[in-house]
């Protein structure tokens, strides 16, 4: 049963997310305080940690940083405009931007920003995204896939 709080907050969440998701988005068999489209579940850290101990506590919850893997997942992860870890990496010079999954990188509505610091991890923001090295502490966002 939800509390006044949760209740308010999963509404909140309904209301903004209705209109752009109409019968993509289910309220199913996620966990408690997750958001579901399709065959993913979704979840917003409260807490800010770096990108290793993000994965970490991800992994703890049965689930990954996010990766994305389809534009339509894309659409809808843009709508929410908070400075977030997510699972895609660039490991040793040369190499390509990949997802957590071992996907290559594609974009359709985002823009990649290379930060003076450099680095081999990403946050994100609505529809950018931030190269940046491990160490900062954010936001991040888990992925599960329904069962």
């Amino acid at each position: 049963k939800l509390g006044q709080p949760k209740l308010r907050k999963h509404l909140i969440l309904r209301i903004i997310l209705t209109p752009s998701c109409y019968l993509e988005c289910d309220w199913g068999p996620c966990p408690e305080d997750w958001i579901q489209l399709r065959k993913s579940c979704y979840l917003f850290s409260k807490d800010k940690k770096n990108w290793h101990d993000s994965k970490k506590t991800c992994a703890a919850l049965k689930s990954s940083l996010l990766w994305i893997d389809s534009k339509e997942e894309e659409d809808f992860i843009v709508l929410f405009s908070i400075f977030a870890w997510i699972g895609l990496t660039c490991i040793g010079p040369g190499s390509s931007w990949k997802w957590e999954s071992g996907t290559a990188f594609s974009s359709h509505r985002r823009t990649f920003i290379e930060t003076k610091r450099g680095g081999n991890y990403v946050y994100q923001s609505g529809k950018y995204v931030f190269e940046n090295n491990c160490e900062g502490l954010r936001l991040f966002i888990y992925k599960q896939r329904t069962h």
